[in-house]
């Protein structure tokens, strides 16, 4: 049986600018490509490298309403400050929200530490369909192409 994640967005500070509604309404596509750093991983490393996930926004623009992605970033205490400015300042096309209570870690304690598990796909019913890294792995990006078809 597939795991599910649980989200309570509500409780993240998301900077892009989004009107509440549209933030709610944003993420009932088919599938959710979630895209996880926590307070263990290398946080100014994850944030440089935020970039290269444009290729996959541009996908999700391009097949409107077929999946959306989301970053959460759970950063130590005192990264808080520099998450914030990073994300502020790097006009990123897409919302991040910063968890600096690591509440969806807490939620969902089925996430494993190690960081090639903090990339996966869901389904409509937040079921996890597909674990890993696109941009790490040709395997996998094909894997999440097919599984979105």
């Amino acid at each position: 049986m597939a795991k599910k994640l649980y989200f309570l967005l509500i409780l993240f500070l998301c900077y892009q600018g989004l009107k509440e509604k549209e933030t709610v309404n944003r993420y009932l596509s088919e599938y959710k490509l979630v895209v996880y750093m926590d307070s263990i991983s290398c946080m100014s490393c994850g944030l440089k490298t935020m970039h290269e996930w444009d290729v996959y926004v541009e996908l999700s623009d391009s097949l409107e309403g077929v999946f959306d992605i989301l970053f959460i970033v759970s950063p130590k205490h005192n990264e808080l400050g520099l998450v914030k400015i990073k994300v502020l300042s790097e006009n990123f096309k897409y919302p991040v929200f910063i968890d600096d209570k690591n509440i969806f870690s807490k939620i969902n304690p089925c996430i494993p530490s190690e960081e090639q598990f903090h990339v996966f796909l869901l389904d409509k019913d937040n079921r996890i369909i597909l674990v890993g890294n696109p941009l790490k792995s040709n395997k996998i990006h094909n894997l999440l192409i097919k599984s979105m078809k």
